[in-house]
């Protein structure tokens, strides 16, 4: 069976994990394979790559996720249309900015996922300079699961939290008490909030003072294997646009490149055949 071959880039950005696990155990208690690398070791990724699905998550920070309401439906339209009218809502100018569309929920909004497109560009050159091509770039609170009836927050160093589909941020521990405060505040919910807890030995979060916040906690043994479990192929894959993958071009291209040579040889003796 195929082999994913999972990248998350930490969130100092430093350094990566990686790991590799086949699409039937997405129940797995571990990776078939696995490691830690520098950023500026990736090439070592080149040695661990066959003909492994390629999935990269990136820090939750980079990634920011709208919900909008759009005038239309119209995909190229809209990749026209979507960066100026969140142009008041993105600190950077736009033209910084990389706009990766994804579906329509049930309140029509258009889900959208925005990163910084220097930042993008560099990584997918470094990577691309080890020999490591993906076929899903997504953010890392992606990978959280999602709960129609809860949130969900799992506790690293960095805090993952995932409110909706496409609703989800990072903080420091100090501050995700804060700002689920405020987001309770600003939800203006009449009813008891439920948050599912997923916690790293050793990692924990006083959430117990978020008034109208009720918790549940399950522990985690590896919360790199968890998200990488966890990846869902229906979510907003930033390769898109300019950044859109090649490798399926690149794939459909080797097939037909023996038989191609092989004609163009044969056109070529019968060119020489007639001019004799």
């Amino acid at each position: 069976m195929k082999e994913r071959l999972f990248i998350r880039i930490s969130s100092d950005e430093r350094s990566l994990q990686w790991g590799t696990l086949l699409d039937a155990e997405e129940g797995s208690d571990a990776f078939a394979d696995s490691g830690s690398l520098l950023l500026e070791d990736a090439e070592t990724l080149g040695e661990v790559i066959d003909q492994h699905q390629v999935i990269l998550l990136l820090p939750a920070h980079r990634v920011k996720c709208f919900n909008e309401t759009t005038p239309t439906k119209n995909r190229k339209q809209l990749e026209k249309a979507i960066p100026y009218q969140l142009e008041e809502q993105i600190l950077d100018s736009v033209d910084n900015q990389h706009f990766a569309l994804g579906s329509f929920d049930a309140q029509e909004r258009l889900a959208i996922n925005v990163v910084d497109k220097v930042y993008f560009e560099e990584t997918l050159a470094l990577l691309k300079e080890a020999g490591v091509e993906p076929d899903y770039v997504v953010s890392e609170a992606a990978c959280v699961p999602y709960f129609s009836d809860s949130w969900s927050v799992v506790i690293e160093d960095q805090v993952l939290v995932r409110q909706e589909d496409n609703i989800f941020w990072s903080a420091d521990k100090p501050l995700v008490e804060e700002l689920l405060k405020l987001e309770l505040q600003s939800n203006e919910l009449s009813v008891t909030q439920a948050v599912r807890v997923y916690t790293v030995e050793g990692e924990t979060l006083k959430l117990e003072a978020v008034p109208g916040l009720a918790t549940q906690q399950e522990a985690l043994g590896d919360s790199f294997l968890f998200l990488a479990q966890n990846f869902d192929s229906g979510a907003i894959n930033l390769l898109q646009q300019e950044f859109a993958s090649q490798k399926k071009t690149q794939r459909n291209y080797g097939v037909w490149k023996l038989p191609a040579i092989a004609a163009s040889l044969l056109l070529l003796l019968g060119l020489a055949y007639l001019v004799s």
